[in-house]
């Protein structure tokens, strides 16, 4: 029964000895379940010299096999991360890379920068100089401004007094489109304004990544050239829009011309009729 005990005792020991790490600790739990034992479990006086070989033997064997099995699991340890970071992840080639985008995103953004940050305005009344500040400004909190500012370079609708239905109809559309295709392209802007930024955290974020992050870079630059390509896709249908409405302005002018034609070929025979 002492045997059993002293058994258990032992065992629970050794496997809070293989759970630890530090080969000091895993030596103090083996002499303390050894002391444990002997106290637990009393033994005759003359056993004194067998606890002390026990103890040694344990220490041996902590110095011996389980020694050479931890030193055999930190050799594979160290083997396999010295080929995680010199063969699958190179962290000289990394950053290396690291080092030739950053110069890169520094180099190109700084061009890039001066080229969107041209003063290209040419307006010189005051009217139009408004109204061109307005169409560059890539504030949507200024739409609302583009019309009166329209109007006032371009003039508004002719009065009933003034025109025919028919040209107030088509001035009014003409002037409808126009105003329209200028707001969406102050609401482009800003739009772009947002995606040039995002293309700027994206390019940090890449110069600063850690290895394996790259599919989540590529999945959020992918999603970023979907939003560019929608809002390239609402300038193609603005211009589309205004090219349908030139058409239809020409081909009213033809209609006009036709029924001009027509009455004044109806006046003159009246006309003659009438002689």
């Amino acid at each position: 029964m002492p045997l059993l005990l002293y058994f258990i005792l032992f065992s629970m020991f050794s496997w809070l000895i293989f759970s630890l790490r530090s080969r000091k600790a895993m030596a103090l739990l083996l002499i303390g379940a050894v002391t444990i034992a002997s106290l637990v479990v009393p033994q005759p006086a003359q056993a004194q010299g067998g606890i002390i070989t026990i103890i040694q033997q344990v220490l041996t064997l902590i110095n011996g096999f389980i020694n050479q099995a931890l030193t055999a699991i930190n050799t594979a340890r160290s083997t396999l991360n010295n080929f995680r970071q010199v063969t699958i992840f190179p962290q000289q080639l990394i950053q290396q890379a690291k080092s030739r985008i950053l110069g890169m995103v520094g180099q190109f953004r700084q061009v890039m920068a001066g080229i969107l940050n041209l003063n290209i305005r040419s307006a010189s009344l005051p009217t139009p100089q408004t109204l061109e500040s307005l169409l560059r400004g890539h504030q949507v909190s200024g739409i609302g401004n583009i019309t009166p500012a329209f109007n006032g370079t371009f003039g508004s609708v002719p009065t009933a007094t003034d025109a025919n239905p028919t040209d107030r109809a088509m001035s009014d559309m003409d002037d409808a489109l126009a105003q329209d295709s200028l707001k969406l392209t102050v609401a482009t802007d800003s739009a772009t304004d947002v995606e040039l930024r995002a293309a700027d955290s994206l390019e940090d974020a890449a110069g600063q990544s850690a290895p394996g992050s790259a599919p989540f870079l590529t999945a959020a630059a992918l999603s970023a050239t979907v939003r560019s390509q929608a809002l390239a896709q609402k300038m193609y249908a603005a211009e589309l829009r205004e090219e349908a409405a030139h058409l239809a302005h020409h081909t009213e002018i033809q209609k006009h011309g036709a029924t001009s034609t027509t009455n004044l070929r109806q006046a003159l025979h009246d006309l003659l009729e009438h002689r």
